[in-house]
């Protein structure tokens, strides 16, 4: 489990294992680990909701039901859950997919160091395809107005290189189109 911990933004202080007789010939192991993170991003108010989204996403982790890879630090980095992680992750495979010249871990570090821009890009592709009924859809003029915010974030990233894998999942979110 220590790995995935690791992918999730953790950084393992201290594991103890212990065991644990359940009856006579029945073992079992508990390990207690102590974990630090780094948690400049939280408020106070996000606490709780961190806890839940950390939780679910180590079981999705840990059963394999969700990649083990970094792009799990989006939980910490971007406030991210696992499944709207997992479109950030469908986008990068895309890119590999077309042909796009950096690597999948470079991409994967890129999202990660620019948690904020993460974040906008993810609330942008939510805003775009959020179901009709959803409170969550955002008008064209917000979209707008989102694209703009995003657009003034990546002007910030120092690396052309990082500006351009930004501005690339931005054409992508703005070029994909929903169907029924």
């Amino acid at each position: 489990v220590l790995p995935i911990l690791e992918n999730m933004g953790m950084r393992v202080i201290n594991e103890q294992s212990n065991i644990v007789i359940l009856q006579k010939h029945d073992l079992s192991y508990v390990s207690n680990i102590t974990l630090q993170c780094d948690g400049r991003n939280l408020q106070k108010s996000d606490i709780d909701t961190f806890i839940n989204n950390f939780q679910t996403c180590f079981y999705q982790v840990r059963y394999r039901r969700v990649n083990d890879d970094s792009l799990n630090q989006l939980m910490l980095c971007a406030h991210l859950n696992y499944r709207e992680i997992n479109v950030i992750r469908s986008y990068v495979k895309y890119m590999k997919q077309i042909g796009f010249i950096f690597s999948e871990s470079y991409i994967h570090q890129v999202f990660t160091q620019h948690g904020h821009i993460t974040r906008l890009l993810f609330k942008l592709f939510e805003g775009r395809f959020a179901r009709e009924s959803s409170n969550i859809r955002v008008e064209n003029l917000e979209v707008t107005e989102l694209v703009l915010e995003i657009q003034r974030a990546i002007d910030e990233v120092d690396s052309l290189d990082e500006d351009r894998i930004c501005k690339m999942m931005l054409g992508l979110i703005l070029a994909t189109l929903r169907t029924n």
